[in-house]
């Protein structure tokens, strides 16, 4: 009986664990029959729909599929010959990931951002990016090992390097370099506009309103279906920031709507190449059984959805931020301090500003 071998070759991960799609009702498995190996038909992408194969297999299902908790590795035993053929190595690992694709243009953006004088590059705007990277941190961490936990995503062989709960280390890194990336790219041109910090009440409720919206939009998807589990998890995660965001300033986001746009797009645009680049290698694995199968060109729908809204996050949250930091900037100027002391922050933020 000959041992189980490793091949180096990437399955290619979207919709099966072995990286294949069904095609007029055939399914094409990479295995080892002697000398020969049969042909391998990956999973390539069109924007549209894929035909979804069925669920996830189960711990061991009717046709020789079983497969290790959170879909880490599948193994398919072939009961004619008795042999076993493990899951085929990833190229390129979670880390060299992050060193190819990710890592470069932070690199070369925080150069941008000291060197040139049109950027806002200060001790506060290093700040905002260490708050942007430990929210992300704080309020991603439990979201993704729950969905990681589920088996809504998973990781190829030898992708990562050291698991923390159910992520991979090099997740939390991610969780770091996306603020930063995105945020040094808003620090490029971002401007920041003279506008009160007072909003009538009624005004904050329709952002708040909006944000909860989406949170139970959120919600309903979650529950409608486990096709949807994913899209509806990641709507359901982004509507409470979105809700925050918009009743502190959604005005003023609409206001400076060209710098908020630009500040998402390009960093987004970036992102979902290289997350289908990393799909395509199978460094990590997107379940097909908690995925609508929609794609955007080639990259699923939920993918393209959570680096949509993960970037408008940190963008409207810099832009707010800087936004604060100038009104007490300017309210601090022409504040006199009496014998009765500094104002505090409530009385700088409750401050009138004259009519203009």
């Amino acid at each position: 009986m000959a041992p189980p071998v490793r091949r180096s070759a990437p399955y290619r991960g979207y919709g099966h664990p072995d990286g294949t799609l069904a095609a007029g009702g055939s399914d094409e498995r990479c295995r080892r029959t002697g000398e020969a190996v049969s042909s391998r038909r990956p999973a390539v992408s069109t924007l549209g729909r894929h035909r979804r194969i069925g669920p996830e297999p189960e711990d061991r299902r009717a046709d020789g599929w079983r497969e290790k908790p959170h879909g880490r590795q599948q193994i398919r035993a072939d009961e004619r010959n008795g042999r076993s053929d493990v899951t085929m190595t990833v190229p390129l690992t979670y880390l060299e990931f992050h060193a190819l694709f990710v890592l470069p243009p932070v690199v070369a953006l925080f150069v941008a951002a000291m060197r040139r004088e049109r950027a806002w590059w200060n001790r506060r705007a290093v700040a905002g990016i260490g708050i942007m990277s430990t929210l992300a941190v704080v309020y991603t961490t439990p979201w993704d090992n729950a969905l990681i936990d589920r088996g809504v995503w998973w990781y190829g062989d030898g992708a990562v390097a050291l698991t923390l709960w159910h992520a991979p280390l090099e997740e939390y890194l991610f969780f770091v370099f996306q603020p930063a990336l995105t945020a040094l790219w808003l620090y490029q041109f971002v401007s920041v506009e003279s506008v009160p910090l007072r909003l009538p009440v009624r005004t904050r409720l329709v952002g708040l309103a909006a944000g909860l919206l989406v949170t139970v939009v959120g919600a309903a998807l979650v529950l409608a279906s486990s096709s949807t589990l994913y899209l509806g998890a990641t709507l359901l995660w982004a509507g409470p920031v979105l809700a925050i965001q918009w009743a502190f300033g959604w005005p003023y986001l609409w206001r400076t709507r060209r710098v908020v746009a630009a500040g998402v797009l390009v960093p987004t645009l970036y992102l979902w190449i290289v997350d289908w680049i990393a799909i395509d290698l199978g460094i990590w694995v997107i379940s097909s059984t908690y995925t609508t199968g929609f794609t955007l060109a080639g990259l699923p729908v939920e993918e393209a959805v959570f680096f949509l809204v993960t970037n408008v996050f940190v963008v409207q949250g810099l832009v707010l931020y800087r936004w604060l930091l100038d009104r007490l900037e300017r309210s601090d100027a022409r504040t006199v301090v009496t014998e009765a002391g500094s104002p505090t922050l409530a009385d700088l933020l409750e401050r009138r500003e004259p009519e203009r």
